[in-house]
């Protein structure tokens, strides 16, 4: 995406985006996708459960 650097460490891991200003208003549209790719990056070693296991546990806590 021009506008957008991706800055990795010496080994080569993402830690920041750079926008440049004058491209902020065009990728305004498409901010709540950017974030959620950022998020989805930075959660993807999280552990994984299932959408089962996941109403279960909410049951436990009365949130269900």
């Amino acid at each position: 995406m021009e506008g957008v650097t991706l800055i990795k460490d010496i080994t080569h891991n993402k830690q920041l985006v750079q926008i440049e200003i004058d491209n902020l208003e065009q990728l305004e549209e498409n901010r709540e996708d950017i974030l959620d790719v950022i998020i989805a990056s930075l959660r993807k070693d999280d552990e994984k459960i299932t959408l089962e296991q996941l109403e279960q546990e909410l049951e436990k806590e009365g949130i269900l």
